[in-house]
């Protein structure tokens, strides 16, 4: 590789590196994420330790449970006093000991368990929890590399692109997902590798990009539904260029990429909900969950839980208590939303032909602008389908909002670009340091 070729690395990987540096300064603190990382902990050491795909709905685990009483996680300090025992009835654990993550495919599973388990076979002391924490730090690394790298695709400077990979890592609750045990993680990353990858290999024929593209968003799907923005960033691109350079097979085009997108989407929700469930079976659901989540909040109608969740765009990035949850981290947070999602919306509103439109950059800001409110009617649309009870939280909306911050990269132009990499360098220090003070995980 020639100095341009190295040159041309030396951002993404400064990025990347910088992104590890803040997840190992968060997982020293011991933190747990309050979104159940015990449960997706117990799935990751029954593939890992165990080898083994358990049931939908299986019991914990006594690694698990011994990890999350002996570590004081959320809602577990209650039984401090079990932590060392030989066995630990996992009945007695929150939602009757219900492991509720087994009813994703073990696609983040499978990756975070096998890579944990060889971390946790090299030379050290790091824990199972530890070593599973480690694996969200390379796909946190992962990630700022796609941001940097897409945000460069579309028109951005390299400082700014790098600019927006360390920005990214730093905002709280992605830093807090990604460095805790999470399929949110696996399935931002993975949603920015379908887009990266429609983008990069512009040489290839159509169909070749199309179907790389689009195998990556079925893996991001495979993940998590959140992913599905990945589907609608890869359709609104093969789309736009389609219907370029074929403009009288305009319907033709449509139709086909719909149907492309469909089968995506099809596929992975027959895998779910139909298929990975008739291969390693199902356990009754008890309800639990359902319930605490009605004792809670109650049963709001949806138009209003929909309303307050619109609302809660701008909390994407917000965690609601710890180190990263004081008032400045907040607004930090705040701004980058705004900055995300408004960015895309100015540019949009400045498009004065049709053909501006057609270009990869506003085709991807009209995705990330669209994406929210299509995306939070949809997932409420859905749990109302599946009569659950309504209830969203702003994390959902992270594969959407990371890529934001990409496109909004695209956007920035002088004078301002200057500012963007000591502001986002700068933030970064304080929340490593920030981080490096904080006292250990207490419960």
């Amino acid at each position: 590789m020639d100095a341009r070729g190295l040159a041309s690395w030396a951002g993404p990987a400064a990025a990347g590196l910088i992104a590890i540096a803040l997840s190992l300064a968060f997982i020293r603190t011991g933190t747990w994420s309050e979104f159940d990382e015990y449960t997706h902990f117990d799935y990751v050491v029954k593939v890992g330790e165990g080898l083994r795909l358990p049931p939908v709905n299986d019991l914990l685990g006594q690694t698990a449970i011994q990890t999350a009483v002996c570590k004081a996680a959320p809602g577990f300090g209650v039984f401090a006093q079990a932590c060392g025992a030989a066995i630990i009835d996992p009945t007695r654990m929150p939602y009757a000991g219900a492991s509720t993550a087994t009813g994703y495919l073990p696609t983040y599973y499978l990756a975070t368990g096998l890579g944990a388990r060889l971390i946790e076979a090299l030379p050290g002391d790091a824990s199972w929890l530890d070593s599973a924490r480690l694996m969200g730090a390379l796909y946190l690394a992962l990630a700022a590399v796609l941001v940097v790298a897409i945000a460069r695709r579309l028109g951005a400077s390299s400082l700014v692109a790098v600019s927006a990979g360390v920005a990214m890592a730093a905002m709280p609750m992605v830093l807090q997902q990604f460095s805790t045990v999470n399929n949110d993680s696996l399935a931002v990353a993975l949603s920015l590798a379908a887009v990266y990858a429609y983008l990069r290999m512009n040489e290839s024929t159509w169909v070749r990009r199309t179907t790389v593209a689009f195998g990556l968003s079925f893996l991001a799907l495979t993940v998590k539904e959140t992913a599905i923005i990945s589907v609608a960033a890869v359709a609104a691109l093969s789309l736009s260029d389609r219907l370029a350079f074929e403009a009288k097979g305009r319907w033709t085009s449509i139709a086909r990429t719909g149907l492309a997108s469909g089968i995506v989407i099809a596929a992975a929700a027959i895998m779910r909900y139909v298929a990975y469930p008739a291969m390693v079976g199902r356990v009754a659901e008890n309800g639990l969950q359902e319930k605490a989540i009605i004792a809670l909040q109650g049963t709001p109608p949806v138009n209003l839980v929909a309303g307050n969740a619109l609302s809660a765009s701008m909390s994407a990035f917000e965690v609601p208590q710890g180190t990263l949850g004081g008032v400045w981290f907040t607004v930090a947070a705040q701004a980058m939303a705004l900055a995300a999602l408004g960015l895309p919306l100015a540019a949009l509103l400045r498009v004065s032909a049709r053909r501006e439109l057609r270009s990869p950059r506003a085709t991807l800001a009209l995705v990330v602008v669209c994406a929210v409110p299509v995306f939070i009617i949809g997932f409420l649309a859905s749990l109302r389908l599946l009569a659950v009870p309504p209830l969203f939280q702003p994390r959902y909306l992270l594969p959407i909002m990371v890529l934001g911050i990409a496109v909004a990269a695209a956007h920035i132009s002088r004078p301002w670009w200057r500012l963007t990499l000591p502001v986002s360098v700068g933030f970064a220090g304080l929340v490593f340091i920030s981080l490096s003070v904080s006292p250990h995980w207490a419960g």
